[in-house]
C-alpha cells in the first residue's frame, strides 16, 4: 500500500484477511477441535503473524507481508515461535511438570549436551537483548532474540531426549525446557504476541 498514490488497506480488512486464512489452516489441522478452539488458535496464530511480520523488521526499510509466508510453522514467522513454546510447553505437560518442585529438581551440572548449552546461553542473553531493544528504540531486537530462541529450542527437543532421559539428567532437561517456555513466552509477551497451548 502506499498513500501517497491512493492505495489504502485499511486495518480492518489486513487483519480479517489474515484471520480467516488462519482460521482455515487451524481448521484443516485439527478437524475433531471444537469451534471455540480453533478460532482462538488461530486468532493467536494470525495475531503472531501479524505483528512478528511487522516487528521483525528494522522500522527505516519496506515491510513486505506474504500471507502464507508469515503464517507458516517453519523459517523466520511468528507461529514458528509460537509453536516452539507450545511444544516446550507440551513437554512439561506431559511429564507432569510441578514448578513449585521443579525449582530444586534436577541436577544442572548433568547438562552436557551441546543443544542443552546454546539453549541455556539463549536464554541468558534476553535481559540483555531486552535492554539493547529499549536503549536503541528497536523491538525488531527482541523479535530477533524469540527466533533464536526458537531455534535452540527447536534443537533441544530434536537433539535430546527429555521424557526418556534417566531420571535425574530428565528433571534437569525438564527445568531448563521450563526455562527456556517462560522465556520465549515473555518475549513473545513483551511483542504483544500470545502463545497458544496447542498448535
Amino acid at each position: 500500500m502506499s498513500s501517497r498514490a491512493g492505495n489504502i488497506v485499511t486495518y480492518e480488512s489486513f487483519r480479517d484477511e489474515v484471520l480467516e486464512y488462519a482460521r482455515k489452516e487451524t481448521a484443516k489441522r485439527h478437524d475433531d477441535w471444537p469451534q471455540g478452539k480453533v478460532e482462538h488458535t488461530a486468532w493467536c496464530l494470525g495475531l503472531g503473524g501479524i505483528k512478528y511480520g511487522m516487528l521483525k523488521q528494522d522500522s527505516e526499510k519496506v515491510i513486505v507481508f506474504d500471507l502464507e509466508k508469515n503464517l507458516s510453522f517453519d523459517g523466520d514467522t511468528g507461529p514458528y515461535i509460537q509453536y516452539a513454546a507450545t511444544r516446550l510447553k507440551s513437554i512439561l505437560r506431559k511429564a507432569k511438570w510441578d514448578p513449585q518442585k521443579g525449582l530444586t529438581a534436577g541436577d544442572l551440572k548433568a547438562l552436557s549436551e551441546k543443544a542443552e548449552k546454546k539453549l541455556a546461553l539463549q536464554i541468558a542473553s534476553y535481559p540483555g537483548a531486552c535492554a539493547r531493544a529499549v536503549k536503541e528504540l528497536k523491538p525488531a531486537l527482541v523479535a530477533q532474540w524469540c527466533f533464536a530462541a526458537a531455534q535452540a529450542a527447536n534443537e533441544f527437543y530434536r537433539d535430546v531426549p527429555v521424557l526418556e532421559a534417566p531420571a535425574g539428567v530428565r528433571d534437569a532437561r525438564l527445568q531448563l525446557a521450563a526455562a527456556a517456555s517462560s522465556v520465549l513466552i515473555l518475549g513473545l509477551n513483551l511483542l504483544g504476541i500470545p502463545a497458544p497451548d496447542e498448535m
